[in-house]
């Protein structure tokens, strides 16, 4: 199927370039390579009340496959509509226009993907990199790239000859000392016929009329010989044979068929050694668009009134492409690392609403009564029990207790580890991998879809901790640690302040950094309890 549309786009592409004028609803320039589309679009004209215009209409965008969301990305603004584009994996290749005694310049720019945050950047950064330029005229019927190595077909009107001729030029790879444009035999096709080329499997085709006959040939060397499979486009059924593309390792062949319909059907086959097996057909749009390998499927790649791309993508099994999805800018939502502002506004939050809503935790008595804010009665001094043991604290109101301490976090954190290791260790038997990447705490990670995994544990061990807090006022892990839940005003914990300790408790499993409030505490609370009013003691020592 990929082939197919490989084929598909290599025969559109190959009138587009050679006969824009004879093809209507067709993107040029436009190319694909290995997972990413490239196209260019004119932007609209400047209104007066904005910035001054700075020439440079033309915008080169660029899509992936990889991409999270369909998104489009402005990769850098051009002066002209640029006369061709070839793509090689990441790397975009793009022909000036010539103009007057200006040349015909070639510019390549690479794009990465940042692969911590997910978002695409352009190589070089400070722009273009300028190659060697075309210096024959000619009219540019031809450009696609293969190895690294660039190819150039050109039409040249000789002087004095009836007809004109091919030319082609070819651009060794940039480490191989300093290159320069040399010319190589071309493919032996009629020269006043419409002809192009395209890269397919990694190698360079050539479409074109031979004796009257389409064919399609493979360099080799530097000979021309028929592509393998019977590619020979005269055999096509009828209708109009644009072109044919790669995708993959394979050869498909694109056909706009009219017969009684308005507008035209586009439809693609797979070439084979015995003929043509048909793979997908689909109305060809009104407005520019483009057909090219993305991945392992094909897409269609056309822009709305807007001049917005829009993607349909027809999987090796589907006779027709999916319903149109317009590509977006990019934008947060499109970041792998979204999460990241949203765990620390929710942590930030947890914060103020703790010193907010918990302020009556967060004070300490004694230190109030001191300063005449607390006008409840102090505590009567301690003394002795009659014989000497404990000691025993009289209080003015016998309902009256001491508030309670908070454990230390290092127990805390013990109870939160024996909570934690069911959850690993079920996991990590599911998931395998690694296991130190079921350790990942989401506050750092800048991968979700990576670390699935360790958020599938957390959020296990969270709510088997809750599940315990609820119903027992202590977690398994609270009860190995020896630890329970208590009011911050001393006695039980009721099971609403429980409840509301342990949603709380979600923001500081995904983002530990805010327990760091207990440390400066009077008495050793977290943000959690502060806001829920309770507070996590050690149960076998005295409150």
């Amino acid at each position: 199927m990929i082939s197919r549309v490989a084929v598909a786009c290599l025969a559109w592409l190959a009138a587009v370039l050679s006969a824009r004028a004879d093809l209507p609803g067709t993107l040029a320039p436009a190319a694909a390579g290995d997972g990413h589309l490239w196209w260019v679009v004119e932007s609209p004209e400047p209104k007066e009340e904005s910035r001054a215009d700075d020439g440079k209409r033309f915008l080169l965008m660029h899509h992936a496959a990889l991409e999270p969301a369909p998104t489009e990305r402005l990769v850098t603004r051009l002066f002209a509509r640029p006369d061709a584009l070839a793509a090689e994996d990441a790397t975009v290749y793009i022909v000036t226009p010539r103009e007057g005694d200006r040349r015909r310049m070639v510019l390549s720019l690479r794009t990465a993907r940042n692969p911590e945050v997910g978002h695409w950047y352009t190589v070089p950064r400070q722009g273009p990199e300028i190659l060697a330029p075309i210096e024959r005229d000619g009219e540019l019927v031809g450009f696609t790239v293969a190895g690294e190595s660039l190819y150039a077909l050109l039409r040249v009107e000789r002087e004095g000859a009836a007809t004109p001729e091919l030319v082609l030029l070819v651009l060794p790879p940039q480490g191989a000392g300093t290159p320069a444009w040399s010319e190589v035999p071309p493919p032996p096709f009629d020269a006043a016929s419409a002809v192009t080329l395209a890269t397919i499997d990694g190698r360079v085709h050539a479409v074109g009329t031979k004796g009257g006959v389409p064919f399609i040939l493979r360099r080799e060397a530097d000979a021309w010989i028929n592509a393998p499979g019977a590619i020979r486009l005269g055999q096509t059924p009828t209708g109009e044979a644009i072109g044919a593309i790669g995708v993959g390792n394979r050869v498909v062949l694109v056909e706009r068929k009219n017969g009684a319909e308005s507008p035209a059907r586009i439809e693609l086959s797979n070439l084979r050694p015995d003929g043509f097996a048909p793979w997908a057909s689909f109305t060809e749009p009104s407005t520019p668009w483009f057909v090219g390998g993305l991945g392992p499927d094909a897409a269609v790649l056309a822009l709305d009134e807007r001049a917005r791309g829009t993607v349909r993508m027809i999987s090796p099994s589907a006779s027709a492409p999916t319903e149109p999805v317009t590509l977006a800018p990019p934008s947060l939502a499109s970041g792998r690392w979204i999460h990241l502002p949203i765990v620390g506004f929710l942590s930030v939050a947890l914060v103020l609403a703790a010193v907010i809503f918990g302020s009556d935790s967060y004070l300490d008595p004694a230190r109030l009564r001191q300063d005449g804010i607390d006008e409840r009665p102090a505590a009567r001094p301690v003394r002795r029990g009659a014989h000497g043991g404990a000691e025993e604290r009289e209080s003015p109101n016998e309902d009256d207790e001491a508030r309670p301490i908070g454990a230390p976090l290092s127990q805390r954190a013990v109870g939160f580890t024996v909570d934690l290791l069911p959850a690993l260790a079920a996991v990590w038997w599911f998931e395998r991998g690694n296991p130190l990447d079921l350790l990942q705490v989401p506050v750092f990670m800048t991968d979700l879809e990576g670390g699935r995994a360790a958020l599938l544990a957390l959020g296990i061990a969270w709510a088997f901790a809750t599940v315990g807090d609820l119903c027992f006022g202590r977690s398994l892990g609270k009860r190995f640690a020896g630890l329970e839940i208590r009011s911050s005003k001393g006695g039980p914990a009721s099971f609403g302040a429980r409840l509301v300790r342990s949603l709380a408790s979600a923001i500081v499993v995904a983002s530990p950094i805010v327990q760091l409030v207990a440390l400066i505490h009077p008495r050793v609370l977290g943000p959690a309890e502060m806001l829920s009013g309770t507070c996590v003691v050690d149960a076998r020592g005295e409150a």
